[in-house]
């Protein structure tokens, strides 16, 4: 039977209490042979003789973490367990020598154009009910930039990354956002991209309170899987139509922050069309249902067309 971690923690003291207290007059047991006898690993005992004791509240909480997303499917990333260790260390109020920003983020779409020194993301979601939820622009800065939406599509929305791509914080922000933009019908499946850095657990549970469906597409199956995919080949020639005009009315000025969202904007309305949407979920299958609608060999490897001898 599965152990809580609280009843894990008493176990590990009863395990070191036997293990201290053994009679004078006999051999002293072994870490394994205690260990095996209370039924969890050496290793697991050899720490807490080290440490003086099983782990504390905050390694609890971080190994109860690692294993759910385990258990979810989700697995764990870097910047997920980095982020998920400074919400331990915030909740306990401990005191750290780490900055604010921890490392690792997940690139929606780059798509600014002729400059890069410049980074923007997008995260674009789509609906089967024949719309799409307002977009996310991402830029990238360490502070709030105002007057940066002038010229986007209505009720679209701004965040901020030191990277300029998706991170947990953002992503818990969008949920929010998210749930309040759709029907009230339950359950809604959210289907998200092969970058998984910026999913947390945080954000799972949220979605699993308010039945929001998470699914993570396999890698490398985005452009024939995902529904908000399929029209991007056209939202780039769109928008690099756009850029060009702004160039040509402009002095042959470059698309930047403060422009990006006016530029783009017409690019994506002329993209996302009722028409387009319907189109996207009819090409994977979804809508209408149509499990032939993508063949196996869509899905299949790229070939090796050139190759190369470096011993020469």
């Amino acid at each position: 039977m599965p152990q809580s971690s609280s009843n894990r923690q008493d176990i590990i003291c009863v395990a070191l209490d036997t293990l201290k207290n053994y009679p004078l007059d006999s051999k002293p047991p072994s870490i394994n042979s205690i260990a095996k006898s209370f039924g969890f690993s050496e290793i697991t005992l050899r720490r807490a003789v080290k440490n003086g004791g099983p782990l504390n509240r905050s390694e609890v909480q971080l190994a109860s973490y690692c294993i759910n997303m385990q258990k979810l499917g989700f697995g764990l990333t870097k910047s997920g367990v980095k982020y998920y260790i400074m919400e331990i260390i915030q909740l306990n109020k401990r005191q750290h020598p780490f900055g604010k920003n921890g490392s690792g983020a997940c690139q929606v779409h780059k798509i600014l154009h002729g400059n890069s020194h410049e980074h923007i993301s997008l995260a674009s979601t789509i609906s089967a009910a024949r719309s799409y939820i307002p977009l996310l622009i991402i830029y990238k800065s360490i502070r709030t930039i105002p007057d940066l939406l002038e010229g986007a599509p209505s009720r679209t929305i701004m965040g901020f990354t030191n990277t300029g791509y998706m991170r947990e914080e953002l992503f818990q922000m969008y949920l929010n956002y998210f749930i309040n933009l759709i029907l009230p019908i339950r359950p809604v499946l959210l289907i998200l991209d092969d970058h998984k850095s910026y999913i947390n657990y945080m954000s799972i549970d949220f979605c699993r309170q308010n039945g929001i469906l998470l699914y993570a597409l396999p890698p490398y199956t985005t452009h024939v899987l995902q529904p908000s995919e399929i029209p991007f080949a056209k939202l780039k020639k769109e928008y690099n139509k756009s850029c060009d005009r702004y160039s040509n009315n402009n002095n042959s000025m470059i698309v930047k922050k403060h422009t990006f969202a006016k530029v783009f904007g017409s690019a994506f309305l002329e993209t996302y069309t009722l028409l387009a949407i319907c189109n996207a979920y009819k090409a994977i299958g979804i809508l209408p249902f149509n499990p032939n609608a993508i063949s196996p060999d869509q899905l299949d490897p790229s070939l090796t067309t050139e190759q190369f001898n470096y011993s020469e």
